[in-house]
């Protein structure tokens, strides 16, 4: 069962700050991989996920400047990750395996304002460190391998973006609008 617990607090007009713990889950599913045996096409099991997050929005300058902040932690059982398994004659294959614990955590901090009018400018920062706690598997050797204390893959550590756009009223019913990313 799917749950969410969840409290907001607003201080003053213009700032809001929360705190979230939901459990979820991805159901099972059958690996979309190339095989050389039938084995390779077991199923998943669901993976499940108890999520924390807190964290605060802040009106600033008449609105002008809005600061979002979170911290979050979620924690992975039998997470669904593609890994990897020996199939001889061919060598190395990728497969669908749950990782027995795994975890992510991480922050992230996003300002976005309007220096002047009909700009909109926002920037963006994420730190994420998510981790195998409990997985043996085989690595790109194909020995088998500890992956306990590892990265999960595709999960980078660091991340940024800005954005930027323009808006103008070219006539009453009518707008301009060029943005970049």
């Amino acid at each position: 069962m799917s749950w969410r617990v969840g409290l907001d607090w607003k201080p003053q007009p213009g700032f809001l700050i929360y705190g979230n713990i939901a459990k979820g889950y991805k159901a099972g599913s059958f690996p979309a991989v190339s095989a050389t045996v039938f084995t390779a096409f077991f199923p998943v099991t669901q993976e499940s996920v108890i999520s924390y997050e807190a964290g605060l929005k802040a009106g600033l300058f008449n609105n002008a400047l809005t600061v979002t902040a979170a911290g979050y932690y979620y924690d992975y059982s039998d997470k669904q990750i593609r890994s990897k398994r020996l199939a001889p004659p061919f060598g190395i294959l990728d497969v669908l395996q749950n990782i027995p614990k795994s975890d992510v955590k991480g922050i992230e901090l996003e300002l976005s304002g309007s220096p002047v009018a009909g700009l909109t400018t926002a920037l963006a920062l994420n730190y994420t460190d998510a981790k195998i706690k409990t997985f043996t598997g085989i690595n790109a050797a194909g020995v088998v391998a500890d992956f306990g204390g590892t990265r999960v893959p595709f999960t980078p550590k660091y991340q940024a973006s800005f954005s930027a756009d323009y808006r103008e009223g070219l006539s009453g019913s009518l707008d301009g609008f060029v943005g970049a990313q």
